[in-house]
């Protein structure tokens, strides 16, 4: 089980640094000349695939873990709980923010500015406070 915590915490701290480097990415790509913005799209979209997967990585691995450990999601406290909702949030803002750069490929055109911020904002804020009650959960 060892393995598995192990990769848990590599895939948290491979998709926060995606994540907030993305957001970082997206407040700057408003100030580059606009015949840079096509190669810092592909960079931002390379970024969020990972930070993606390792959400998806995140929800195996705690699975498999809290079966491992606990046996299941019986007999969890609030925090646990909250923690469960924070990362509920983390994946519809990052599910969002997939199907929105999809969308945008297909369309041959940027993603909405503003709802990709918002998403990022909420994808980022939701994996703080996953952590935040990680932690208080599980010590």
């Amino acid at each position: 089980m060892l393995a598995v915590k192990i990769v848990h915490f590599l895939a948290l701290a491979i998709g926060i640094g995606g994540s907030a480097a993305n957001l970082l990415l997206a407040v700057r790509a408003a100030t580059i000349p606009a015949e840079a913005r096509p190669g810092l799209g592909a960079i931002q979209r390379l970024i969020g695939r990972v930070a993606f997967g390792c959400v998806l990585l995140l929800w195996a691995s705690g699975l498999a873990m809290l079966y491992a450990r606990y046996g299941g999601w019986a007999g969890q406290g609030v925090l646990f709980w909250l923690k469960i909702a924070a990362v509920a949030v983390l994946t519809v803002a990052a599910t969002g923010l997939q199907v929105l750069t999809v969308r945008a490929q297909i369309a041959k055109a940027p993603p909405p500015r503003t709802a990709m911020l918002r998403l990022a904002v909420a994808a980022n804020a939701s994996a703080m406070l996953a952590v935040l009650f990680a932690v208080l959960a599980f010590g």
